[in-house]
């Protein structure tokens, strides 16, 4: 389907559903990928809501075969799961005409915090990617463009010195939210998952990234010279769970120099890897209770082909 069909696809599926304050399109069915076999794919989709709790009640009142049958009973007796590890809850394998639907629903105020301070990446790191803002507002374009600024930052300081590309940093951010994830741990993934989006996007990662540049790096003929003193003065900008996490395991902000590039690049890896296991453990058992056992496994079986066949 061309660009406008899928928006207005979209739009008239989320009408089907509770208020909404954005929606967030992602996922290979929105966005080109290098290797795309032109499969028909599930629609993958964000959606932020005033309250997460009410939402799905009136959701399950109205969409009562989008959940597992003791989805609403969970829901109701252990009000913390909403929030557990990710503050996000996936609906999965949801039906509209001929279409299948993927969406996750997310309070608007956890969705904006993620975006800011990487507490849990889980909403950052899909937003460092193309994504397609189908409904949106200044405050979310202000918190994306800032967590972009940031996986930029980050992605520059990760980049070794044979890596200095426009290819390799859009690969390292695009890979942000991918280290340390279970799924590629256990080849529940495409292992060329990354190499994918940043290839197939590479355009449109260009048109992101290039304006919000801020000096770090200069550009010619798709190569790049990293100003790494620049960076190293801007660490204190990192997102504040990161930054505070340095801080934790006594980074030196107080002599910031090259020497110290190395550590930093191994206290940032560290902590993007710890945070993307936890989520990405979390997530899936949080599925099971929502979705309920056979939607797990028939999305478990379609990503371990994906691993198998390099999908």
């Amino acid at each position: 389907m061309e660009r406008k069909q899928v928006v207005n696809l979209i739009n008239e599926y989320v009408s089907t559903k509770p208020e909404v304050i954005n929606i967030i399109g992602y996922g290979s069915a929105i966005k080109k990928q290098a290797g795309d076999n032109n499969s028909k794919k599930q629609i993958d989709l964000i959606l932020s809501v005033k309250n997460q709790k009410e939402w799905h009640q009136k959701n399950y009142m109205q969409n009562p075969d989008d959940y597992s049958k003791c989805a609403i009973q969970l829901l109701n007796q252990f009000p913390n799961f909403y929030n557990w590890g990710t503050d996000i809850n996936y609906l999965a394998y949801l039906k509209y005409k001929d279409q299948s639907f993927k969406i996750g629903v997310i309070d608007y105020d956890k969705l904006i915090e993620d975006l800011v301070t990487w507490k849990n990446g889980y909403l950052a790191g899909r937003l460092q990617k193309a994504v397609e803002l189908i409904k949106s507002d200044k405050l979310l374009e202000k918190a994306i463009n800032l967590n972009r600024e940031n996986a930029l930052r980050v992605a520059l300081l990760l980049l070794k010195e044979d890596q200095y590309t426009l290819s390799h940093l859009y690969y390292k951010i695009c890979s942000l939210s991918y280290d340390g994830d279970i799924r590629m741990l256990f080849k529940m993934e495409n292992p060329n998952k990354v190499s994918n989006i940043a290839e197939g996007s590479f355009e449109e990662l260009h048109n992101i990234y290039s304006p919000i540049n801020n000096d770090y790096y200069d550009e010619c003929n798709q190569k790049i010279i990293i100003n790494h003193d620049l960076l190293m003065q801007d660490v204190s900008k990192l997102p504040t769970s990161l930054y505070y996490y340095l801080k934790k395991h006594n980074f030196d902000f107080n002599h910031l120099n090259k020497e110290q590039l190395t550590n930093l690049r191994g206290l940032i890896t560290e902590y993007i890897k710890i945070t993307n296991l936890k989520t990405s453990i979390i997530q899936p058992i949080k599925g099971i209770g929502i979705n309920g056992m056979e939607k797990t496994l028939q999305y478990s079986k379609h990503k371990f082909q994906k691993g198998k066949l390099n999908l």
